[in-house]
């Protein structure tokens, strides 16, 4: 079927390929050897070769490097966080006679607590000074901590353990301060080879930035990590730095979610949906 392959470069496959032969491009690294004829080393520009012959079909996808890490956003998608800190938040604006409504908090849900803090200001017409930003989000770091531990969602202990077991690096990206982000996972925080939280970086979601961060530090490239989100910013943030994402409804209906690449209705189908995305 594919006698008559003679020489190839960089962006083409010369040879014995039939006429109709389709190539669309994409960058992969081989070393491969095609029915024993051929033998690649390098860098080669293709993703599938369709052949018109009997409907044969060589997809080079098979190549494709597997999934190798899973990042997590915490709150609304590992711990049962958002009520909490919608409640953190009320009381830090509260000395400040302004009231402060859940669905505020939720509408920003990824976003960085100084950063919303900013925000939420500008919305009720204050303009804070940098001092009191800075001692209001400390505020809200302490009236959080003093709400207690937060609990898991059901199931999160068993998937961290099974991806764990599975090879997968894991890391959690989120928008609070480490401590509070960790503080619900006891033991299992050992599970974490990455930890992103809101001091470690200078823009929050939906910017980039917090899970570019987390690729670096597992040292993983986009194409071969997934992201488990459960809020519109953090789907735009994990777009933004070209990673695939899975969504759950745990705090936001599936019409909100509908720029993740699949949507579930919680962690207990995530390993399924990796499944779906390509995850070994």
């Amino acid at each position: 079927m594919m006698g008559g392959w003679a020489s190839f470069n960089k962006y083409s496959l010369l040879g014995g390929l039939r006429s109709a032969a389709q190539v669309i491009s994409y960058e992969i690294p081989l070393t491969l050897s095609v029915v024993g004829l051929i033998l690649l080393s390098g860098t080669m520009s293709l993703n599938r070769i369709v052949l018109d012959q009997a409907g044969s079909f060589l997809d080079w996808n098979l190549w494709k490097q597997p999934l190798a890490a899973v990042i997590f956003d915490v709150d609304g998608v590992l711990v049962q966080s958002v009520e909490r800190n919608a409640e953190a938040y009320r009381r830090t604006f509260e000395p400040l006679g302004v009231r402060i409504e859940p669905q505020e908090v939720f509408a920003n849900e990824g976003r960085g607590s100084r950063v919303l803090i900013e925000r939420l200001a500008r919305d009720h017409g204050m303009a804070l000074s940098a001092a009191q930003l800075d001692g209001m989000t400390r505020h809200h770091h302490d009236l959080l901590a003093s709400l207690g531990p937060m609990p898991l969602y059901p199931g999160v202990e068993a998937l961290l353990e099974s991806l764990h077991r599975r090879g997968l690096r894991l890391a959690i990206v989120t928008g609070n301060w480490r401590a509070i982000a960790l503080a619900p996972f006891g033991q299992l925080a050992s599970l974490f080879d990455a930890v992103v939280s809101a001091e470690e970086v200078t823009r929050t979601k939906p910017d980039a930035e917090p899970y570019r961060r987390a690729l670096g530090e597992l040292g993983v490239p986009a194409e071969r990590a997934v992201v488990v989100e459960n809020a519109p910013l953090g789907i735009e943030s994990a777009k933004a730095a070209g990673l695939r994402v899975i969504a759950v409804t745990t705090t936001n209906p599936a019409d909100r979610l509908r720029d993740a690449d699949v949507v579930v209705a919680d962690l207990l189908d995530v390993e399924r949906a990796l499944e779906t995305l390509g995850g070994r």
